[in-house]
């Protein structure tokens, strides 16, 4: 299940992350930590030892999607980019982390400050001195508009980046400006993907100057040998579909402090398993230190076996949404009908099947995890009474399409019976992810679908799931054309504050519990594994699928 949102979300839609608006000064939140070093939180050890008899080599294992072998880090899908090869090597404009309070919030490794001015005309950055990138020169305001402009060259991100007027950016000292073209309340969502690069290096290496004609230019973004960031490590090998071995830089800009928590392996390797099973085989046979993505079965075993180590499991702030196809589907333009359809779903039930342990409640159409999420806006069960609100509406015995991915199948099905005892027929259809992407695009294809506000990277923020719930998708199951409905849309996208835009939120939930256009199933978690072999003896994720590698504990 998991794997399919990712891997649809990866293909339409944009990052999903927790957005939080900064003002100058403030480069994401005043709890941050100091260059160099993590707050404590849950998970974290303050005192770490830091006594090895040797080099400490920690190998990571992982199922996600390229996660070795491609060094373009500006143009791999979003949902790719929290992965080690993104966050080793490499610094973000900015990032997740974990504050000291427990929470999380934006922070920048690399900005002295992050702002949009009140006007609501400029982006602002201002670059802390000494940044360094591994070929030894600085990093400059150059360097951040060629990374953020080659983003934008993505042909899945340019809605996104045409915000930013490039084109009439400045470069003061340590200080870049970007003017904008428009404005969008959730601005950070977009540039946390940003990982900086060294134009200098990328010319001199046969690329060029100008992101827009990357396609023509002879830069080799597969070796490893011109991957120059200005993150702890540096690549030293890659093998084709296996792994990459990041070895720690000893000329790093930052503090590397066992102490601060930040880059203690010497060595870290990260090795890409095609299947989840071969992978758990080799963290059991002492091949890996730490494993990534458990599915649900994985981590309750890790769970009841304390020689496999540690199982963690925490929220994604991601909540999966059955959506119904009100504009193309006739039947379902009737509100009544769909208000049965809500009564007669057994959401924990589905929640169950999908997700076994990793499944949470929801409260409402997004998580209360995040500043966006409100309780009190889920439908109640009662399937006699939603028969006989088929039965009465004149629908009983009525069928409608349905098409999903297998991941989803188990979920489905379960609803496809539940759908049957209150006087529905459910003509489920389940193809391979590509196929029902082409049946998605077509208008009454599927009545109804399947939503995560996730696509595997820090998860949090409504907006990437929204744009695809309004008149601008391109998905028609779950386009929605009220004029109404747009307009919070729009207004939760675009406000000015985080209280602007819950307040939009909160509307849009109201909205929905009048309307049913979609039902909450079940609010996910993700979950890692690490310590059965004594190597790793803390580690903490930021966020689900952040992957913050620089937070490992070694002995």
């Amino acid at each position: 299940m998991k794997k399919f949102l990712a891997m649809l979300l990866a293909l339409v839609m944009c990052l999903s992350l927790l957005a939080a608006c900064g003002g100058p000064g403030d480069p994401g939140s005043s709890a941050a930590p100091p260059s160099g070093s993590a707050p404590d939180s849950a998970g974290s050890a303050t005192d770490a030892p830091t006594g090895n008899d040797g080099p400490v080599t920690v190998t990571v294992g992982a199922t996600y999607p390229r996660f070795v072998g491609v060094f373009d880090m500006c143009q791999l899908a979003n949902d790719q980019l929290a992965l080690p090869a993104g966050y080793l090597a490499f610094d973000t404009l900015v990032r997740m982390e974990v504050m000291e309070d427990g929470s999380s919030d934006y922070y920048s490794d690399i900005l002295e400050e992050l702002y949009i001015d009140d006007a609501q005309q400029n982006l602002v950055m201002v670059l802390k001195p000494g940044v360094i990138f591994s070929n030894g020169e600085e990093m400059d305001g150059y360097d951040l508009l060629y990374s953020l402009k080659r983003k934008g060259c993505h042909p899945r991100l340019a809605g996104d980046y045409a915000m930013f007027d490039f084109d009439n950016a400045a470069v003061d000292g340590y200080t870049t400006t970007i003017p904008l073209n428009s404005y969008r309340g959730d601005w950070k969502v977009k540039l946390e993907a940003a990982v900086i690069m060294n134009v200098d290096w990328i010319v001199e290496h046969g690329g060029s100057a100008d992101p827009a004609n990357a396609g023509n230019d002879t830069f080799d973004w597969t070796n490893p040998e011109l991957v120059c960031g200005s993150g702890p490590y540096q690549v030293t090998e890659y093998v084709a579909d296996d792994h990459v071995t990041y070895e720690k830089r000893a000329d790093w800009w930052q503090v590397d402090s066992a102490a601060d928590q930040v880059a203690q392996p010497d060595v870290i390797i990260t090795k890409s398993y095609a299947d989840s099973s071969t992978m758990l085989a080799d963290y059991q046979n002492g091949v890996l230190d730490v494993v990534l993505g458990l599915n649900e079965t994985q981590y309750s075993q890790i769970s009841n076996d304390p020689s496999m180590g540690t199982a963690v499991a925490s929220t994604t702030k991601s909540v999966v949404w059955l959506v119904m196809d009100v504009d193309n589907t006739p039947e379902l333009q009737d509100v009544e009908l769909r208000r049965a359809i809500a009564l007669g779903t057994n959401t924990g039930d589905m929640a169950v099947v999908g997700y076994g342990a990793l499944a949470l409640t929801p409260e409402g159409m997004f998580s209360t995890a995040t500043p966006f999420g409100s309780s009190g806006y889920t439908f109640s069960y009662d399937p006699a009474a939603a028969a006989q609100m088929v039965k009465d509406l004149g629908y009983e015995g009525l069928t409608l399409p349905m098409i999903c991915d297998s991941g989803v199948a188990p979920m489905a099905e379960v609803w496809q019976e539940q759908m049957r005892q209150i006087g529905l027929n459910v003509d489920l259809q389940v193809y391979d992810v590509m196929t029902c992407i082409q049946y998605w695009l077509t208008p009454g294809s599927t009545a109804f679908q399947f939503l995560g506000n996730d696509n595997a990277n820090v998860p949090g923020d409504p907006s990437t799931a929204m744009s695809n719930m309004w008149s601008g998708t391109d998905l028609a199951a779950l386009r929605k054309t009220d004029a109404e409905w747009n307009t919070l849309v729009a207004e939760a996208m675009n406000g000015f504050t985080t209280e602007e835009r819950r307040a939009s939120y909160d509307k849009m939930q109201e909205f929905n519990m009048e309307n049913v256009y979609c039902i909450p199933i079940v609010e996910w978690e993700s979950a890692y594994s690490f310590g059965a072999n004594g190597v790793v003896k803390d580690l903490t994720v930021v966020m689900p699928e952040s992957c913050n590698l620089r937070r490992i504990i070694v002995r």
